[in-house]
């Protein structure tokens, strides 16, 4: 199975190699990532920037983990860049339709609200798309977590926090494919 990456971040990205060579650790990838968004604020938001880079990689968290129970997402694809509320889409191993948020933060403390992340949109948008459908939703983050105040989304939410994406991508071999899909290779 041929896996390639989707996400327009890997023709936009500024310097992949000087991004991803030599990364083993999640902490190293945003910090490089934080570090390159910040070169050319007039040609890509550096927040915006940061976001398409984090998403690009749970695209390859996701593709190079197919059969993963944790992750539980199979036939992915990322959304639209003007698609609002859902990053990408795809199924799980039953079939179910399974939709994908994405949200990076640089602090590994932060816990996600509603005030500075517009988190609510997610489940909505996703609900509305299927229209009463069974679906699964998944928030990949970079924070610690969701805050309390989001418990009722927590139950309908599937969180992948940095501790869990660390389990998954803390190690050389993770990150040699993920820079061998940024390079099509």
């Amino acid at each position: 199975m041929e896996i390639k990456l989707e996400h327009h971040f890997k023709n936009t990205c500024y310097d992949v190699d000087e991004l991803l060579k030599g990364v083993t650790k999640l902490s190293t990838f945003l910090t490089r990532l934080n570090k390159q968004s910040e070169k050319n604020p007039a040609m890509w938001n550096p927040k915006k920037y940061k976001g398409d880079g984090f998403e690009a990689l749970v695209e390859a968290i996701i593709k190079l983990n197919p059969t993963n129970t944790r992750i539980n997402i199979t036939d992915y694809h990322p959304s639209p860049v003007d698609e609002m509320g859902i990053d990408g889409s795809g199924e799980t191993f039953d079939g179910t339709p399974h939709e994908v948020q994405a949200k990076m933060s640089m602090d590994p403390n932060k816990l996600i609200t509603e005030q500075h992340e517009n988190i609510a949109m997610f489940p909505a948008i996703s609900a509305t798309k299927h229209m009463g459908k069974k679906i699964q939703m998944t928030l990949f983050t970079t924070a610690k977590d969701l805050h309390h105040v989001l418990e009722n989304f927590n139950n309908s939410v599937r969180v992948l926090g940095r501790k869990d994406i660390e389990k998954l991508v803390n190690n050389p071999t993770f990150w040699r494919h993920f820079y061998d899909l940024m390079i099509d290779k």
